[in-house]
Order: structure tokens, then C-alpha cells, then sequence
């Protein structure tokens, strides 16, 4: 543990005034030059932490008050652009780290009320979502994205998760970068709805009731209405946010639309949303190994048997 040693303002999860319970976003220790001061209180807990799908290897973490999350974001932006220019890190480590700010930059987005989300913030994030974008073509999309992905449960890494996927996949496809990256963003942003909601509905692990069950399923629409103030985004992303829990059958919401009315980005989010959440981890059941996924998914969970040609090119592109 001398590395993190190093870090002068590590305490303690213990340590915490008066030792009252707070919630606390963890954040891998590496992401933080040794030896300089963070730019908020990190509180360490010494355990170890095995990254799921990373072969096996200790990691070491800390956790920081998701209120002090936005010099976060600023201090790792900065540290991006250093760890981008190393010539002695690999193209999967770099895009880790660029993956890991993506995880703190929506926690922040998440975290408190809906005025996070700026015009400032939305283009740190289209700049993540294009070194992401550009570290996983220079590596191997494929191989990158499995390296790189977490499959802890959470909101934050479900969105971040689904859109390295479909960074990886609509480059497998063939689509141009810029539609590419378009895409990660929308992907990115598609359950920022979410902050509507109490937090208590974001982690919930027992059963909801039918009042819980109608607020989630309002949370297209009022991404929808958060992403209106920015009137320069591309419109896919205003249909990946409303129609990406819509499946085709009318089954789906909030609008229960046939499959003509859904645009087809929002059909290709909503088959990478069902896998994604099928092959992480979930408080209720272990994660589906992708074979097992993909099965599934061919017998129609989500209504993903509407886009048959769609699942086809995902299950080729994950076996290759």
C-alpha cells in the first residue's frame, strides 16, 4: 500500500466526523498523481478491491463526498489530458482512466439536482466520450471494452457501461466517428431522467411498489425535458433518451409506441441497455455470462426479437 501512502489527505471511511453514516462514491486511487495533494478529502478504506472481469488483480480505492465532486471532475480532466500524452501508458490504460472520469463526471451530474447538468458539462463530456472513442479504436474495441467495463450494480457505471458498448459496437458496425461518438453521448445521457427521482429508487434492491414503478417509468420523458434547454444537441439523442424502454410491441414506455415509430438509434440503445444490465452485477442475482445474455435476448426479453438483424451483429461482435 505505499502508493497510496503518498497521498497526504487519505483518511480513514472510519475517521469521518462524528462517525456518522454518508453516502460515498468510491474512486480508484491510481487516477490520482502520488505525492500531490487531491482536490477534496479522499477517505480511504484499507481493502482491497477486485476489479470483476480485470484478471483477478487488487486494486486500491478511496471514497469522496459526492458534494465534493466537481473539483473532482475539474482535477481529473487535467490529469486526462497528462495521462493522455504519456507515451509509457497503453491505449486500455488510458482509456480506464478516461472511463473512471466519465463514472466520477455522472455522479456529479447525478448527485443533488438537475442544474449540474450545464452547457460546460456536456462538453467535458463530449470530449470523454470522444478520447474513449479514439483509445478504443487505437486498441481493439472489442478487447478494450472488456478490459476497461466494471460490472459492479450501479446507475453510474450502467450508463457509462452502455456507452463504451456502443462506442465498441457501432464502430464494429461500420458507423462514421462522428455518428459513433454521437451515439456514446446519447448513450451516456439515456436515464439522466433519473435525477428526477428519490435516490432510494436508483439502488433499490427489494421489490417496488406500484406508485415506485410509475415514477421510474417517467423518466424518459423528463430526460427529454432536461435535455430540451440545450438546443444544440443532436436530435437522436432526444429520441435515445425518450424511447429507449419503448420496445416495439406497445408494451414498452412511456408511450407503449409500434416498432415504425421508434427511431432506430433508440431500438439499438435499448438491445446494448437489456445486455448491459443482464451481464453486470445486481444486488438480486449474479450477472448472465454473455452466451447466456445473448440467449436470452433471442428469446425476446426487452423486445429486442424486433431488431433480430441488430442482435445478430452484437452477438458476432463479441464473439470475434
Amino acid at each position: 500500500m505505499a502508493r497510496v501512502l503518498q497521498l497526504p489527505i487519505l483518511k480513514k471511511k472510519s475517521e469521518i466526523t462524528g462517525g456518522a453514516e454518508r453516502e460515498l462514491f468510491p474512486v480508484p486511487l491510481r487516477l490520482f498523481r502520488p505525492g500531490q495533494e487531491p482536490p477534496c478529502p479522499i477517505y480511504f478504506k484499507p481493502l482491497g478491491h477486485r476489479r470483476a472481469g480485470g484478471g483477478g488483480a487488487e486494486e486500491a480505492w478511496g471514497y469522496f463526498d459526492p458534494a465534493d465532486a466537481g473539483p473532482l471532475v475539474i482535477y481529473l480532466s487535467a490529469r486526462l489530458k497528462e495521462t493522455e500524452a504519456a507515451a509509457d501508458t497503453s491505449a486500455v490504460e488510458k482509456a480506464r482512466f478516461v472511463y473512471d472520469t466519465a463514472v466520477v463526471w455522472i455522479q456529479h451530474v447525478f448527485h443533488g439536482s438537475s442544474e449540474k447538468l450545464t452547457a460546460g458539462q456536456l462538453h467535458l463530456a463530449e470530449h470523454i466520450v470522444r478520447r474513449l472513442y479514439a483509445l478504443l479504436s487505437e486498441a481493439g474495441p472489442r478487447e478494450a471494452a472488456a478490459l476497461v467495463r466494471r460490472h459492479d450494480a450501479g446507475l453510474f457505471t450502467h450508463s457509462v457501461n452502455v456507452c463504451l458498448l456502443g462506442l465498441a459496437f457501432t464502430r464494429h458496425l461500420g458507423w462514421p466517428a462522428a455518428e459513433a461518438e454521437v451515439f456514446g453521448l446519447g448513450a451516456l445521457l439515456h436515464d439522466i431522467g433519473m435525477v428526477f427521482l428519490p435516490r432510494e429508487l436508483w439502488t433499490k434492491t427489494g421489490p417496488i411498489s406500484a406508485e415506485e414503478r410509475e415514477a421510474i417509468r417517467t423518466h424518459p420523458q423528463r430526460g427529454v425535458q432536461l435535455l430540451e434547454k440545450f438546443s444544440d444537441l443532436p436530435g437522436t439523442i432526444f429520441y435515445m433518451a425518450a424511447q429507449h424502454h419503448e420496445t416495439g410491441d406497445s408494451s414498452g414506455y412511456p408511450l407503449g409506441l409500434p416498432e415504425q415509430a421508434i427511431h432506430p438509434w433508440a431500438t439499438l440503445l435499448r438491445l446494448l441497455d437489456t445486455y448491459e444490465a443482464m451481464t453486470s452485477i445486481r444486488p438480486w442475482r449474479a450477472p448472465l455470462d454473455s452466451p447466456k445474455a445473448l440467449q436470452v435476448l433471442k428469446h425476446g426479453a426487452g423486445g429486442t426479437s424486433l431488431a433480430p438483424a441488430l442482435l445478430d451483429r452484437l452477438g458476432e461482435f463479441l464473439e470475434t
